[in-house]
């Protein structure tokens, strides 16, 4: 079961591992729950997202988000992202 995970997690493999410094995710995500008054695990996802989505997507490319409710979704939208 572990070689599998490490073919996926590979320089060739379909997962695509990505992260972002704690604290930066942890200051935007302040700032989102201060601004929108967002539950903080959905404000923790939304950050962390739009910290690391960017260097995936390709140049204009849509930006995609999955989202629980309408306070995460007009959020989510005001930073670019698109429902999936």
């Amino acid at each position: 079961m572990l070689a599998l995970l490490d073919v996926d997690l590979g320089p060739e493999g379909p997962v695509t591992l990505v992260s972002a410094p704690h604290e930066a995710v942890q200051e935007k995500a302040l700032v989102l729950v201060r601004q929108h008054a967002l539950l903080a695990m959905d404000a923790g996802h939304l950050a962390a997202a739009s910290l690391t989505i960017p260097v995936l997507a390709e140049p204009g490319g849509e930006r995609g988000f999955a989202f629980r409710d309408d306070a995460q979704k007009a959020v989510a939208s005001s930073l670019g992202f698109q429902r999936i």
